[in-house]
């Protein structure tokens, strides 16, 4: 049989402790279906920002209130901090390289990390590649119009109550929304970032940046 080879490869030097972090939240991203650009959006940042830090490009970081931001999208999903065993050859705190090959079938997206430390599992140490598998949505053109209606309807009502007149950021609104659509329609972040560029065009909405971070007010 073949070894199937990786779409992409791609690496970063990072501590244990950063390495820590960097797999808590992609690993929480993957579990919430959020796509890395989808992310950056939610967070109010360029669709750039999040796919930086999880591709661990040179100085990509997450500021203090990019990790509130994160905590409060994540809140109702656990977080999972991995124990590394301590780097006995090098120092604790010493970057060490990390690297990411990329597998894609129809279905699934697998990224396979190859990581210097082993990882503590319950009474076990395990030196082997850590692995996410993020599925690959797939939504047909009529559905998503469908979504996009509804997620333009409820927007519309959110503003009529007075929820844009405070600068709100993308989470905020994904959020409200999701509370008040039709509970069978599972809105992507991305369908809310068309329907709130189209209000943008429209001038039904403007977009306010507050410290780096786009918020929509109206």
């Amino acid at each position: 049989m073949m070894t199937q080879k990786p779409i992409e490869t791609y690496a970063g030097m990072l501590t244990q402790d950063e390495f820590v972090r960097h797999y808590a939240y992609v690993d929480a991203r993957i579990k919430a279906g959020y796509s890395p650009e989808e992310l950056s959006f939610m967070m109010g940042r360029a669709p750039y920002y999040f796919t930086d830090y999880e591709r661990m490009e040179s100085g990509a970081r997450l500021n203090s209130r990019d990790l509130e931001i994160l905590n409060e999208i994540f809140k109702n999903q656990p977080l999972e901090w991995l124990s590394l065993e301590k780097d006995e050859l090098h120092g604790y705190q010493e970057k060490r390289l990390i690297r990411v090959n990329v597998f894609e079938d129809e279905q699934t997206r697998r990224y396979e990390i190859q990581q210097p430390w082993r990882i503590k599992q319950l009474t076990k140490k395990m030196g082997k590649p850590t692995v996410f598998v993020e599925r690959i949505r797939n939504r047909n053109p009529k559905e998503a119009r469908k979504v996009r209606a509804e997620l333009d309807y409820v927007l519309m009502r959110l503003k009529n109550r007075g929820f844009f007149q405070q600068p709100r950021l993308p989470y905020r609104i994904y959020f409200a929304l999701t509370n008040l659509a039709n509970r069978n329609m599972n809105p992507f972040p991305n369908e809310l970032k068309t329907v709130l560029y189209q209000l943008l065009h429209e001038g039904k909405l403007l977009l306010k940046t507050i410290e780096g971070q786009m918020h929509y007010v109206g």
